[in-house]
């Protein structure tokens, strides 16, 4: 039977993005969840920190029989590296995200002798598309499109518009605590067009993993490639 995929979400965004990842899956009989971290999408709790949503994670996890993937996306990478370590996980799923070893942050992630020659040369800056007020950011929508969104279609991009969230940016500043790679098997997925995590970057923690693979889209492939998607976590969970 296969293992059952939690599908953790990013920063600036509540969880519905994963609708058509748990469509997909529950149509191959595969149980999976997304739930909300607290403070974005439906959740009206306080927004804490990393450790906050690392230890609002893990009472997810608590509640789920393993064995489990846990997936996630962006800043749910950050999110997954902490919470990986539960005992119900099997395997975790980082989408172009943020795999963290030991002394990094979000801000800080990938090794600095690596990173400081990386060519940004066309890339859009990302606090051009960010509203910030007392450490908590929200998306501007239009000047998003070129950076979260760039390959979106319109159908997309306006209903991705529904899902945005505040972000608390004293989050990107924070170390997981535990770190779900030295314990767990780990899968790595690198967005080669994303503009929001710079491939490069993305390729130095797909190092850190059991396999990885790459693939030629933006921020969001559960979106932009949504079947796919689903075929990759799918093939994952019935392995496990």
């Amino acid at each position: 039977m296969a293992a059952t995929v939690v599908l953790v979400h990013g920063a600036f965004h509540g969880s519905g993005y994963w609708a058509p990842t748990l469509k997909g899956l529950a149509d191959l009989g595969i149980n999976a969840l997304a739930p909300d971290l607290p403070g974005r999408g439906a959740d009206t709790r306080p927004q804490p920190d990393l450790l906050g949503d690392i230890a609002a994670l893990t009472e997810v996890l608590d509640g789920v029989p393993g064995p489990i993937v846990l997936v996630g996306h962006s800043y749910g990478g950050a999110v997954v590296t902490g919470a990986g370590v539960h005992p119900n996980v099997e395997h975790v799923v980082v989408l172009a995200g943020y795999l963290l070893e030991e002394g990094e942050t979000v801000n800080t992630a990938g090794v600095v002798g690596e990173v400081e020659g990386i060519d940004h040369t066309g890339r859009p800056n990302l606090r051009d598309a960010l509203s910030i007020e007392d450490g908590v950011a929200t998306i501007l929508p239009e000047p998003a499109r070129q950076i979260f969104h760039s390959d979106f279609d319109d159908e997309q991009y306006a209903e991705i518009l529904t899902m945005l969230s505040p972000q608390r940016l004293d989050s990107f500043n924070q170390h997981p605590g535990r770190y779900a790679q030295y314990e767990k098997k780990t899968t790595f997925l690198v967005c080669n067009q994303d503009m929001v995590i710079h491939p490069h970057i993305q390729r130095i923690m797909a190092r850190r993993t059991t396999r990885a693979a790459a693939w030629d889209c933006g921020h969001f492939p559960m979106i932009t490639e949504a079947d796919k998607t689903v075929r990759f976590l799918a093939k994952i969970a019935e392995q496990v």
